[in-house]
């Protein structure tokens, strides 16, 4: 059931804005059950932020969409908020933790030896 705000917000948004949102969210979202996912079989830690940090360039790039979008809303005179709560609420990737540096790698048990370390 859509509020009168919702519904009214809703008339205001042009189709291909309401697209890209949507189609925005739904990234957001897989990434997010992916994480989920990683978090569930290797719990919160250094294997979690390492995802976090490579899946960090998707995440910018849906939520810049989700900025552009809060930025202009009010302008035409629409609550982003409630707005993007309609189609479903944006997902919280706080809760996965930071991620990790760049430059921190994982290491998987042995490693090849340079040509020339054993003489």
């Amino acid at each position: 059931m859509t509020t009168t705000i919702e519904a009214k917000s809703a008339g205001l948004v042009p189709a291909d804005v309401k697209w890209n949102l949507e189609f925005a969210l739904s990234r957001l979202r897989e990434e997010e059950a992916a994480l989920t996912n990683i978090q569930r079989a290797r719990g919160t830690g250094f294997i979690l932020s390492l995802e976090l940090r490579d899946r960090s360039p998707m995440i910018e790039k849906s939520t810049k969409v989700l900025d552009e979008f809060r930025e202009l809303a009010p302008r035409n005179g629409v609550c982003p908020e409630s707005y993007l709560e309609s189609l479903g609420g944006v997902p919280d990737f706080g809760r996965f933790g930071k991620p990790a540096a760049i430059g921190v790698q994982a290491t998987g048990g042995l490693q090849p030896r340079p040509v020339g370390a054993d003489q």
